[in-house]
């Protein structure tokens, strides 16, 4: 069913998701409470999105890979920006994350935090909670190493775009998982 023009809204059990026109969300990820996946994203099998008491909303094109894990523990909304990737195993809490970012492998970013467009967070760099990371910001090791990179959102968004289009254009998720159905309720 149509739900705000150009959304598709669904509902399971308790759960309240909207799934804009072709993002792609695997059965086996889990996805609980009130979530937005913006347009063309993609959701990897055996991720985690959940907010109990608030309100998660992941931007359009972006990417959330497997075992990532997504969560608001809190009341308010929580923003993961458009083009930005997830990726395996890195975890996310209450947090603000801006366009264009990538959070790598086993990254985990501490509630509060607000990182700004562009960033990287290097693999199993763990960021303390309520840090604030500008934009064009590149952590790595302990996260107190960090560097500023012009023009980094813009290479950021191109290579998150160029992995959806191959998955998309390969129909990779699609051929090999089973994906929830836009429009349908179940």
């Amino acid at each position: 069913a149509e739900y705000m023009g150009a959304r598709n809204f669904f509902c399971w059990c308790e759960m309240v998701i909207v799934v804009e026109q072709g993002a792609q969300v695997c059965r086996n990820a889990t996805v609980t409470g009130n979530v937005v996946i913006g347009s063309g994203s993609l959701i990897h099998p055996t991720s985690v999105i959940s907010s109990p008491s608030g309100k998660i909303v992941i931007g359009s094109k972006s990417m959330v890979e497997e075992c990532a894990q997504i969560k608001n523990t809190g009341v308010g909304t929580m923003s993961i920006g458009s083009g930005t990737v997830c990726e395996v195993g890195c975890y996310i809490e209450s947090s603000s994350v801006g366009d264009g970012t990538i959070i790598q492998a086993k990254a985990r970013v501490n509630a509060g935090c607000v990182i700004g467009d562009g960033c990287v967070i290097g693999i199993c760099v763990e960021v303390p909670p309520n840090t604030i990371v500008p934009n064009h910001t590149v952590l790595f090791q302990d996260a107190s190493h960090s560097r500023t990179v012009t023009e980094l959102g813009k290479r950021n968004t191109k290579l998150c775009h160029d992995e959806i289009d191959f998955i998309t254009s390969k129909k990779l998720l699609e051929s090999n998982h089973r994906l929830y159905e836009v429009g349908k309720h179940e």
